[in-house]
């Protein structure tokens, strides 16, 4: 018996009214100084400074966009479930220059060229491919000439692959197509889209994808005190005119 489509928006919602934070963003029970260390990392590669508009798409509960605010001219928080933009607007309400909009990355309600940052966090792994493209596109259109992209948190399969054979002695799948197969049909219990083989994504892949929607990606690792930096990875998406 197949399995039933996932109500992405229901599992959204659920999420955003768990009460630890860290498990409401889905980023599993990480410690603080995890925590911490993906909000400095996050940062220092938007290389903010206070004239910039800067747009977090998927911000679940706010973390990123709340330490976003005040470092910049302007800072929008926007998530597709209502219960993470009421979360956000918690930590947001009333700090200058921030605002909550409950939209989808796929279709924002946003002129064009309008910021000079756009952030995806932790997002691209409950996306398939199409949504993710159609994303793409529109932080392409919303950005302006001299803005860029930052997607973090990129699952990369074949780290994946080798990290497990490494650490659980997962050696049986005769090849790493056979195990790479296993993993997509794995994840997708987890994620949120009842699509097989969405959100992991080689950096070789990922360049082509962004190469298509306009961009130039620079692939970046990330720190060694990030929680899943050995198998995960950032991009800076650069337009191309």
């Amino acid at each position: 018996m197949s399995r039933a489509p996932v109500d992405r928006q229901s599992r959204l919602e659920e999420f955003a009214r768990r009460p630890n934070e860290q498990e409401a963003n889905q980023r599993g029970l990480i410690t603080d100084l995890e925590s911490a260390a993906i909000e400095a990392h996050v940062l220092k590669a938007l290389n903010l400074t206070p004239e910039l508009r800067v747009l977090e798409a998927g911000c679940g509960t706010g973390l990123l966009a709340s330490a976003i605010a005040g470092r910049v001219a302007h800072v929008v928080a926007g998530d597709i479930a209502f219960g993470f933009c009421q979360r956000a607007r918690d930590k947001l309400e009333g700090r200058p220059g921030a605002s909550i909009c409950q939209s989808d990355a796929r279709c924002l309600p946003f002129a064009d060229n309008v910021f000079d940052r756009v952030l995806l966090y932790s997002v691209v792994l409950y996306l398939n491919e199409r949504e993710f493209k159609a994303a793409l596109g529109e932080f392409r259109r919303i950005l302006r000439p001299t803005g860029w992209a930052f997607v973090g948190d990129v699952c990369n399969p074949y780290r994946y692959y080798h990290l497990c054979r490494s650490i659980r002695g997962l050696g049986r799948a005769a090849s790493a197509a056979e195990w790479l197969k296993y993993v997509l049909r794995v994840s997708t219990y987890y994620v949120l889209s009842a699509s097989p083989g969405h959100g992991w994504y080689t950096p070789g892949y990922f360049r082509r994808l962004a190469e298509s929607a306009g961009f130039e990606a620079e692939i970046l690792s990330q720190e060694p005190d990030m929680p899943y930096q050995v198998w995960r990875y950032d991009a800076v998406l650069w337009p191309v005119s």
